[in-house]
């Protein structure tokens, strides 16, 4: 009878070399629970730690991984410039007497390109702890980079995000008996942002644009400034991340996010 393992996944590190690529960064190693990896010359070899007989179950522990690899980069520099596409798969049959069980298979992505000036990266980005690209993560991270990329006004997307911050923290106030706080509250707290950081992002929100960029038709519409555009591009990041930090943790004590973390305005 076979018994197949899986014994290491193999993954390419993809980047728009047009934009953005790594040049002689000395490799990085790191080590979890389930695998152990090795990044070096934009080759990505994962060690499993512990069984698995088929491809797929292996890649259901190391994707969501890579994954939150990738947007935390994402979140620094504010797209997705790197990813891991998956090559190939070592495997062997622990079978006694067995021969070597070899199994290959490729993934194809697509990546944005941007109207940015190219960088050059020396050292790759270490994997992220504490931190895990959840479904509301992904679902933030989808509508900044639709406004990176011009395909969404800044407002709504800040507005969208705020939102969904808050409803979720209604949520979990509710589930844990702490209904009496308002949403903003209830946000605040599970998250671990200073409340008058989510205040001023709902001000600006309701108040700030003018025809071409408000939220709400207002014939006094006040448009951004500079600044303020600024400390929103600086703000959504900074709250995505604190999404994905609680997600990974949500019993995990954290100092909150307060204005002093954030770009004067």
């Amino acid at each position: 009878m076979r018994d197949p393992h899986v014994v290491a996944l193999y993954y390419r590190l993809v980047t728009d070399t047009a934009t953005f690529e790594f040049k002689g960064a000395p490799p990085v190693d790191h080590t979890e629970a389930a695998f152990s990896l090795l990044l070096e010359d934009g080759k990505l070899r994962v060690e499993m730690r512990e069984h698995h007989a088929t491809l797929e179950g292996a890649r259901e522990i190391v994707d969501p991984f890579l994954d939150s690899w990738e947007v935390a980069v994402a979140l620094e520099r504010r797209r997705r410039e790197m990813r891991f596409e998956f090559e190939r798969v070592e495997m062997v049959d622990r079978a006694p007497g067995a021969g070597e069980v070899l199994a290959t298979g490729v993934a194809t992505y697509t990546t944005d390109v941007y109207a940015v000036a190219k960088v050059e990266a020396h050292e790759y980005p270490r994997p992220p702890a504490g931190f895990v690209a959840s479904p509301d993560v992904q679902v933030l991270l989808h509508r900044y980079e639709r406004y990176v990329t011009g395909r969404e006004l800044v407002l709504n997307m800040a507005n969208f995000c705020l939102t969904l911050l808050e409803q979720r923290g209604r949520a979990l106030a509710q589930a844990q008996g702490a209904g009496t706080l308002s949403k903003r509250q209830a946000a605040a707290r599970f998250y671990a942002v200073a409340e008058d950081v989510l205040d001023k992002l709902g001000q600006l929100c309701a108040t700030r644009g003018d025809a071409a960029t408000a939220r709400k038709f207002d014939p006094l519409g006040t448009p951004l400034t500079g600044r303020e555009i600024a400390w929103i591009e600086a703000v959504i990041p900074n709250l995505i991340r604190r999404v994905g930090e609680h997600d990974f943790d949500p019993t995990g004590s954290r100092p909150p996010l307060t204005m002093a973390d954030l770009p004067t305005r």
